[in-house]
């Protein structure tokens, strides 16, 4: 599953997970890989449903990558504050996973904390950067965040107009 998820090929990947899910559902790692699949690849509303039945065993766990993809599914579903108490810890545990940043970036534009928005989404660029590989599919909207983010008034500056 690792494998297929590397070269690309996503929907082998999760079709691997189902099995391994199918064999033992205890599995905390093939649950949360299954679900974190799912709920960066699909955005049906089936898909996310079914990532939150696999997931809902993470809640209150206190492992980062566990915590992203709990807090990721929350924020999805528009529990904002809940995925808040998973995503923080995550990406401040995670320091050097864009993907741990950007969902936490995401969530704090959602609480229009845009400027540890901005800062987070420049930290995704940053990783990316270092990491070189393929352009991850959520760049293209982790720019135009930073574009819009940056062009907009500081807080306080828009009172002094």
């Amino acid at each position: 599953a690792g494998e297929a998820e590397h070269n690309g090929d996503i929907a082998k990947a999760i079709e691997i997970y189902e099995e391994l899910y199918a064999l033992n559902s205890n599995s905390l790692v093939v649950a949360n890989n299954l679900a974190s699949l799912i709920t960066s690849y699909r955005d049906d509303d089936e898909s996310l449903q079914r990532a939150f039945g696999i997931a809902r065993r993470l809640r209150g766990t206190e492992v980062a990558p566990f915590q992203d993809t709990y807090g990721w599914i929350a924020h999805r579903m528009g529990n904002y504050e809940e995925a808040l108490g998973y995503l923080e810890p995550a990406a401040n545990a995670l320091v050097d996973d864009p993907v741990a940043q950007y969902h936490l970036a995401e969530n704090y534009v959602t609480l229009q904390r845009n400027p540890e928005a901005l800062a987070r989404f420049q930290k995704v660029v940053e990783l990316v950067q270092q990491a070189g590989g393929p352009r991850p599919p959520y760049l293209d909207k982790v720019e135009a965040e930073i574009s819009r983010l940056s062009a907009a008034p500081k807080q306080g500056e828009a009172d002094n107009n």
